[in-house]
């Protein structure tokens, strides 16, 4: 019972990163180092915060997602429930995600996780240049051996039946990154993740510092014309390399073109690609689309690893 706990903790912490979903970058081969603007309904880099367009931002969004083309569904169920505000240079997020793990053909049963995620980014910056810190903390249940027999059985489970604690599973994670922006260019470095784990104790040391350093560079066409006018198309890419120091640095690259049909009104298309760097034959392919319509977007994404099993995402998000 031990290890399968401490299997359970190790795969929570390892894709910590995984929960929360942003419509975008999720369609955007998940970059997000150096992207800069109001679209986001997360910031993966805390110093981008400073250059947020909108000041005083509320965002609700919820996110539906499960394997596509295979035989039996639900397969891989999952959704998340997030809330961020959004002020003068910081954000406040909380974060509820559901997901399921260890799927039994035989007899249809899952192995169900829940975290529950708060994070606070700080930024501080002047002219074109900018830093910021964010905090992450949270903690994780699990309920093992789920029935799930049809798609409405994930809802029950996940909202309504109770979670058994996971011991020890209670984190705190901090970020750090510093932006700069030249005309329509933005470069972004991120630390991730800096904090390490020796036995029950939390460091933090060179190696931990650096552990997850990543870089990235963003490119986004002005949504007004020199003239002031608005633009009725509007695009946009990016490139990250993450974890430089590592043996594991992988390449994300993504782009997204916007149609503007009124001031508060857009569709969008949305495409990216990931991959470690050793095997760049060997990603994830990533797709979507999204419409806006003043307060209310609804995006379609799609990841489609290359030989894998696609799966499909559904989010709907409010602004106010």
């Amino acid at each position: 019972m031990k290890k399968a706990a401490l299997v359970i903790i190790a795969l929570i912490l390892a894709t910590g990163s995984l929960w929360a979903i942003d419509p975008r970058l999720s369609a955007m081969g998940d970059i997000g180092i150096a992207v800069r603007g109001s679209d986001m309904q997360s910031y993966p880099n805390p110093a981008s915060v400073f250059f947020d367009d909108n000041r005083m931002t509320f965002t609700f969004h919820l996110d539906v997602e499960d394997t596509l083309g295979y035989k039996s569904l639900p397969y891989m169920p999952s959704s998340s429930v997030d809330v961020n505000f959004v002020a003068d240079m910081i954000t406040l997020g909380l974060s509820i995600a559901c997901i399921t793990d260890n799927f039994n053909e035989t007899n249809n049963h899952v192995n169900l996780f829940q975290k529950t995620e708060l994070n606070v980014n700080f930024s501080i910056g002047t002219g074109a240049f900018s830093a910021g810190i964010g905090i992450t903390g949270g903690s994780s249940q699990q309920r093992l051996d789920v029935v799930m027999n049809s798609i409405w059985d994930f809802p029950v489970q996940a909202y309504s039946s109770p979670f058994d604690r996971v011991a020890n599973s209670e984190f705190i994670q901090v970020s750090a990154g510093f932006m700069t922006i030249w005309k329509d260019f933005s470069f972004g470095i991120r630390l991730a993740d800096i904090l390490g784990k020796d036995g029950s104790s939390t460091v933090l040391n060179f190696q931990t510092l650096f552990s997850h350093a990543g870089a990235g560079i963003y490119y986004s066409k002005s949504k007004y014309s020199s003239r002031g006018v608005i633009n009725p198309f509007v695009y946009s890419f990016g490139v990250d390399v993450d974890y430089i120091f590592s043996e594991a640095r992988s390449l994300s690259a993504g782009g997204e073109v916007m149609y503007r049909l009124a001031r508060d009104s857009s569709i969008c298309a949305r495409a990216g690609y990931k991959a470690y760097l050793s095997n760049l034959g060997d990603g994830t392919i990533t797709a979507g689309m999204g419409a806006t319509f003043r307060k209310i977007e609804v995006s379609l994404n799609g990841d489609f690893p290359v030989g894998g099993i696609p799966r499909a995402k559904v989010i709907l998000t409010l602004l106010f």
